[in-house]
């Protein structure tokens, strides 16, 4: 056999991998909005350009109820929003014996963006989130990522309702009627006619914002799976605008999921269908975005990517194409002769330092999901393991031991993941200190009751606080403010303190405020 036919047989057995897929894909969407819509694309996505027959089971109502049917192995793949999916990954790490397996459950792309909607009448007193207290809310249907994004809400804000389990539909028509104060949806801009049709129709309606402070508890809490987001102004209505001010409020994401033991192949063909057509998918994210393109989103913030995805967002997809392309043309059988002849020592070269950086990434990931641990109790401790991080991978690239693209995306990682840390290492300060004002608040008030007492509590206070600084849950600027608070209060209400003695000696007794 001459050295053409062994570089056909070569290329061929590479390149086989992009004949027709005949096995039909089977895929869990939604039954209406923008689940239904987002199958819909998938399905000509994968027609399009992987020859891939999707079977779509439209009769899902949401997110839940088609992540239980991945991990009951029902379908290949399924939409799920992010937050049901970073939070059904840990149940899986925790419940797991042999974690470094990984998660059954992993991501393939990101497709939406999914805005959280808190809808009331437009004569209603709620105002905020607070306002919903004891009322009779609709928090979507059982099996829906809305009724799991609602509870995390509602539980974020300490904040019990009634709750209403109607359908989308149903739930505008008690809303309308009175029935119910108000409805949460959760979903892409626009892409549910149902959303669309209430709120762009009439003045009855209007949506209430999400605090800041909330906002900002629920994504250190859950760390990756919201976003703080506005609704632009007049996103449903123009005239008059609804909402008529840019209104702040959460996302989160839609994600293709699959499960770990699903073909790689059959993932690969999938995402590279998605990306080729990355477009397509543009009026389910923010518009905001769009300048930066499509494709760079729907990659942003998996987590557990499964191989054949990775596979693709590394490499590409040479497409079926280049095999026809290859049988039919002789100079470049010839050329891939002499290309593979000189140059396999090189790409076995590539292939090492690429598996080195997919496994360096990994392990970055794995480091960042065990620092996520502390976050929450101790972000100090967290932010020096990442920043210990980023000095062992800056250290690495200087040795030449990383390349300069990986260093990139290892930094993008670290970053990412560090702001996280300082947003919860200011928060925890914030905290610390409203305590403290508290504290010295209640240290007044019972300074008029019984002063030994009140005594007593400052000192507990001064102990408290050097503890925490040599804790480092607090910095040393906030510390010096408290001291100052404390000596503050001590000196204007130093007349109403009585002289402290002790039983032996019945002189004043001194406690060192300058310590």
């Amino acid at each position: 056999m001459g050295p053409l036919s062994w570089g056909g047989l070569l290329l061929s057995f590479l390149l086989s991998s992009c004949a027709a897929w005949t096995e039909p894909i089977k895929l869990s969407s939604g039954e209406a909005g923008s689940y239904k819509a987002l199958g819909q694309q998938i399905s000509h996505s994968a027609q399009a350009v992987g020859d891939l027959q999707v079977q779509d089971a439209y009769n899902s109502p949401g997110s839940k109820t088609n992540l239980e049917r991945l991990l009951r192995g029902e379908t290949d793949f399924a939409l799920v929003q992010l937050d049901l999916v970073r939070d059904a990954i840990r149940k899986q790490q925790r419940g797991q014996n042999q974690p470094s397996r990984g998660p059954q459950l992993q991501t393939v792309a990101v497709l939406a963006n999914e805005y959280v909607h808190v809808i009331t009448q437009a004569n209603s007193r709620i105002r905020t989130v607070a306002d919903l207290q004891g009322q009779q809310v609709a928090l979507g249907a059982q099996g829906t990522g809305i009724r799991f994004t609602s509870s995390q809400l509602l539980t974020a804000a300490n904040v019990s309702v009634i709750v209403d389990e109607a359908t989308l539909a149903d739930a505008f028509k008690k809303l309308k009627a009175g029935k119910i104060a108000a409805l949460v949806y959760v979903g892409s801009l626009g892409t549910s006619g149902t959303v669309r049709a209430e709120l762009n129709t009439g003045r009855t309606l209007r949506l209430v914002p999400i605090q800041r402070s909330l906002a900002n508890y629920l994504t250190v809490q859950n760390s990756g799976s919201y976003q703080s987001v506005t609704i632009p102004a007049g996103a449903y209505r123009s005239l008059p605008p609804l909402p008529p001010t840019n209104l702040l409020t959460l996302s989160t994401a839609t994600v293709l999921v699959t499960r770990a033991d699903v073909d790689r192949e059959k993932v690969s063909r999938m995402t590279w269908a998605l990306m080729s057509t990355a477009q397509e998918y543009l009026p389910f994210f923010d518009p905001t975005l769009a300048a930066q393109g499509v494709e760079p989103l729907l990659r942003e913030g998996l987590v557990y990517v499964h191989p054949g995805a990775q596979a693709v967002f590394d490499y590409g997809d040479p497409g079926a194409t280049w095999l026809r392309y290859w049988q039919q043309n002789q100079d470049l059988q010839a050329g891939a002769v002499i290309l593979v002849g000189t140059s396999a020592i090189g790409l076995f070269v590539q292939w090492l330092r690429r598996r080195q950086s997919r496994k360096l990434i990994a392990q970055t990931y794995d480091k960042i999901s065990q620092l996520q641990n502390s976050l929450q109790h101790n972000p100090q401790e967290a932010l020096v393991g990442v920043e210990d991080l980023r000095q062992a991978h800056l250290q690495q690239s200087l040795d030449g031991q990383v390349a300069a693209e990986t260093y990139e995306q290892l930094e993008r990682i670290t970053r990412a993941f560090e702001g996280q840390c300082r947003t919860a290492l200011e928060q925890q300060q914030q905290d610390c200190a409203q305590n403290a004002l508290l504290l010295v608040d209640q240290w007044q008030s019972m300074l008029l009751a019984d002063p030994n007492v009140a005594l007593k509590q400052l000192e507990y206070f001064q102990q408290s606080y050097q503890a925490m600084f040599s804790q480092k849950r607090i910095d040393l600027q906030t510390y010096l403010r408290l001291r100052e608070l404390i000596l503050m209060s001590l000196m204007l209400l130093n007349p109403k303190l009585p002289a402290r003695t002790t039983p032996a000696t019945s002189e004043p007794s001194t406690v060192d405020w300058t310590r």
